[in-house]
Formats: C-alpha cells, structure tokens, sequence
C-alpha cells in the first residue's frame, strides 16, 4: 500500500501517477496539490487535488467526445499546471 494518511492506493507496484492523484481527490480534495512559481520563485498558480482531477475529467470527456479515447495526442503547453492536469486526463480518457 502507498499512503500512511486518509489516502492509499492499495498496490504500490500497479499504481500509476493518475492513481495516486485520483485517491488524493477522493480524501484531500482541497488540500494542495501543486504550486508552480514564476521566475523571482514566487508562487504564480496553484491547484488542489480535487482541482486537477476535475479539470482532468473535463479534458477526458471532451476527448472520448471527439473520438480521442485511447489515441495518440501531442500535450503542448507553456509552462504552468495546465500540463499537470491534461497528463492526468490521458489516463484517464
């Protein structure tokens, strides 16, 4: 098992980055999850656990809208954590 707190993911062996991220919206939706700084290092962004999987979710419904499910796609992005949540879309979709 991964986890110690409210969160676990039962087989550390099988668990993907998109497992541990759903199980940390399930228990932790509001704690936060990543914080991207701009270039003095001051915080520019921030999302939460529930925020990512719900963007995610999003993203992944509008790509098995569009036929994507399953297919290849190019994630181009500048930066910030827009990125965080489309990756998480993907395996999701």
């Amino acid at each position: 098992m991964i986890g110690t707190r409210s969160w676990v993911v039962r087989d550390m062996w099988d668990a993907t980055f998109s497992d541990v991220l759903r199980a940390r919206a399930a228990a932790e939706p509001d704690k936060k999850a990543f914080v991207f700084l701009d270039a003095d290092g001051t915080p520019a962004e921030e999302l939460t656990f529930g925020q990512i999987h719900h963007r995610a979710l999003a993203l992944a419904s509008a790509l098995t809208a569009h036929g994507l499910a399953g297919a290849r796609v190019l994630l181009l992005f500048p930066p910030g954590l827009d990125f965080v949540a489309a990756r998480h879309a993907l395996a999701v979709a």
